[in-house]
């Protein structure tokens, strides 16, 4: 029996995760450097 290898293709759900994941992360940085800039005017 031969084993055949498929190259890794990501699905498109996938690919949607990862960029949701990206945004996410994204926003959460941003948003911890709003709220220390707003500690320092505060």
């Amino acid at each position: 029996m031969q084993v055949t290898s498929q190259p890794f293709t990501p699905s498109r759900k996938n690919l949607m995760d990862a960029e949701r994941i990206n945004t996410i992360g994204n926003q959460l940085s941003s948003l911890s450097v709003r709220t220390e800039d707003l500690r320092r005017y505060l």
